[in-house]
């Protein structure tokens, strides 16, 4: 037997037992549409009560393959032109300035920097100066640092606020003006948070009048943002967003112990706070959370500045005496937990529609919220091994990174040995491998605002074997253009070769061999079809039948139905 989805991707469980095929279908769920909130103890606010009569469909293809022999399947590609893997950074600018940022671009010596080797990432910048007190990140006022983020434009990678500012909040028109302004002349599409800032999406400020973010985004072309949800997964276990492992407490904990070995004891108990507050539910793990925070921001103002005012002492405890209000107040049931931690490791999504429907259902002009994985210990995360398992295991990363980050708890991508600011051998090497799976083109390496816009796109692709694998068919059922869609054939042993394969009834696009797929791709118009063949079952063209279409619904207050 064979099922797939009819039209974009659904969570789906699979079991055959005592001659039954059980297939367990996951419409609706807190995890699978996380729209992250940290204003009020309401964490998640993505699986409100149903209505009477609302209702969700997911339509799937269901063939009985009995009789026929082991035939090659075919299916719809992850990525772009054949990509084994996607993977993307998005970097946040809290600790900026002009002289680290010129050694990440440029390295130690001339080429062994960030630029000039085809990679891609979406980097954050601050476009307004407001932190009262303290050492505060450069932002785009600083012209030695906005000569360095032009020169990273100008090399592929594309430029996002990281909210506007770093501290405190803005009056609406410091915050129109600058918003209007990054827009002009950055034409970002992606948003990211940044903290406890009122007009932040994960601070209400898309349900806020005053500041309307979402449609002012909108306005701007933002097609994405980014809302203050990772995965709760340790990035040194596994860079792979699709299939985090279930534990990651034997990873946390060898990294812990190396660190340890080594006399760098704060990053080890960076890595343990870390897996901690992953683990977090609860109205306890709500408070311990923030006490965490408030912790980690005073610690922060006594590394930057050498010494903690009552000012700073007021703005970081402010975190926790908010959550314990917010508890007071709440009322029965305020502090229900709707997911768990298992849940959104195995079906949380990527990405998803800042409206609760699945992807395939999201509008062409709809904003798209997504997840990231947090890689705060740069140099431990992001290793040659790392990234050779993520293409072996076929995986997407976005990573939430702090790659300007130097302080002494953090295994960054600095070598803080050598007395002066360097980036590390381990950092290099990646690059080097970074550089490598791009450039042999079996490693995707887009920035967010592609990656994203190419995930809503594939949603309304489908290919469609025949049951007798004689053919396939691919369908563009979207009013866009689909550029480079991978389409998979398992052929082995490679008795048909690249050249016999026809899209459309003329050579693909382009085609490349994995390990055990032959990948080959092309462009599909709004609305267009291809039929793809292979020259050993062309004689065989004229009987072409499909999987039989079972339309599953669930509606509230209703039983699931199915019909042939």
């Amino acid at each position: 037997y064979e099922l797939r989805n009819f039209q974009g991707f659904t969570a789906c469980r699979l079991a055959w037992k005592d001659g039954w095929l059980r297939v367990v279908v996951l419409l609706d769920a807190a995890a699978l549409h996380p729209r992250w909130q940290l204003k009020t103890v309401h964490r998640s606010a993505a699986a409100p009560e149903w209505r009477p009569g609302q209702s969700l469909t997911v339509r799937l293809l269901i063939a009985d393959m009995g009789g026929h022999a082991e035939p090659p399947p075919v299916c719809l590609g992850r990525y772009p032109a054949g990509r084994e893997a996607a993977f993307t950074l998005t970097d946040h600018c809290d600790f900026d300035n002009a002289n680290r940022l010129r050694t990440f671009l440029y390295g130690n010596e001339p080429g062994r920097g960030w630029l000039g080797r085809g990679l891609r990432f979406t980097k954050s910048v601050f476009a307004v100066e407001t932190q009262p007190e303290g050492l505060p990140a450069d932002t785009l006022r600083n012209d030695e640092y906005r000569q360095l983020i032009e020169a990273l434009a100008e090399d592929g990678s594309e430029i996002v606020p990281h909210s506007l500012n770093e501290w405190g909040d803005l009056d609406l028109k410091t915050f129109e003006d600058a918003l209007a302004r990054v827009a002009v002349e950055w034409s970002p599409r992606i948003w990211i948070d940044h903290g406890y800032l009122p007009y932040n999406y994960a601070m209400g400020g898309g349900d806020d009048t005053r500041y309307d973010l979402l449609e002012r985004l909108t306005s701007h072309g933002f097609v994405a943002l980014a809302a203050d949800h990772d995965i709760p997964a340790d990035s040194y276990a596994s860079l792979n967003m699709l299939a985090p492992p279930g534990s990651d407490v034997r990873a946390v904990a060898a990294a812990a112990w190396f660190h340890l070995r080594h006399q760098r004891t704060g990053i080890a108990l960076r890595y343990l706070r870390s897996a901690i507050k992953r683990r977090l539910v609860g109205p306890s793990g709500y408070v311990l959370d923030g006490v965490l925070l408030s912790v980690g921001s005073v610690a922060k103002f006594w590394e930057r500045t050498g010494h903690v005012s009552r000012a700073n002492w007021s703005q970081s405890w402010g975190i926790t005496w908010r959550r314990l209000r917010a508890i007071a107040r709440s009322g029965p049931g305020a502090l229900r937990i709707s997911h768990t931690r298992k849940e959104l490791l195995e079906v949380a999504s990527v990405v998803y529609p800042e409206r609760g429907v699945p992807l395939a259902q999201a509008r062409c002009d709809e904003m798209l919220l997504f997840t990231t994985l947090e890689a705060v210990h740069t140099k431990d995360v992001y290793t040659p091994r790392a990234l050779t398992r993520l293409l072996e295991e076929r995986g997407l990363h976005i990573g939430h990174t702090y790659l300007l980050n130097e302080l002494p708890y953090i295994a960054g991508v600095f070598d803080h040995q050598s007395g002066t600011l360097r980036l590390s051998t381990e950092w290099e090497t990646f690059l080097d491998t970074l550089a490598e799976a791009t450039t042999s083109q079996r490693l995707w390496n887009p920035t967010a605002s592609a990656l994203l816009q190419y995930m809503r796109n594939v949603q309304h692709v489908s290919v469609l074997p025949d049951l007798d694998r004689e053919a396939a068919v691919v369908i563009n059922r979207s009013p866009r253009a689909q550029r480079n869609i991978t389409v998979l054939l398992l052929l082995l042993p490679r008795s048909i070769q690249p050249d016999h394969v026809t899209w459309a009834g003329a050579p693909p696009t382009g085609w490349r061999y994995w390990d055990d797929w032959l990948a080959i791709w092309g462009d599909l118009k709004p609305g267009q079809s291809a039929r793809i063949e292979w020259a050993d079952n062309r004689r065989s063209r004229a009987a072409t039948r499909v999987p039989v279409p079972a339309t599953l619904s669930l509606t509230s207050g209703v039983a699931v139905k199915s019909s042939p």
